[in-house]
């Protein structure tokens, strides 16, 4: 793509300004919602953040396919720490831990560190635009 916008026909260059206008608004809307989200998640509502969240990787993941390099690899490494930190919240839910303010500290550092590593990963692709 990054070849089309520069050298490419006219109508290539347009079609790479829209793509990557749409791809910085998309960036732009997750990382507002990843931060609406999380208020959300300290809020109690882990389902719904984690519905939200889920949907969140799909759109990244999808941009991060288009773009190649390591982006993928760092997703898909993200998932899987998404993945444990679902796991987590579904213990957390169903059973009483000996200290439900450290488990839930330790789910809200884990979101904080999910919710940086995704809006990092969503800069990255908007700079590779």
């Amino acid at each position: 793509m990054g070849y089309n916008m520069f050298f490419g026909t006219e109508e290539d260059k347009a079609r790479g300004r829209v793509v990557a206008k749409e791809t910085k608004e998309l960036v732009g809307s997750i990382v507002g919602f990843l931060k609406a989200e999380k208020e959300n998640y300290d809020a109690g509502k882990y389902d719904d953040a984690m519905t939200k969240l889920n949907k969140a990787f799909k759109n990244i993941s999808s941009k991060a396919q288009e773009i190649g390099g390591n982006l993928p690899e760092r997703v898909k490494e993200l998932e899987e720490k998404k993945d444990q930190l679902d796991k987590l919240i579904d213990i957390n839910k169903n059973s009483k831990m000996a200290d439900p303010k450290k488990e839930s500290e330790k789910i809200d550092d884990e979101m904080n560190d999910i919710i940086k590593e995704l809006e990092d990963i969503a800069r990255d692709i908007d700079s590779k635009q």
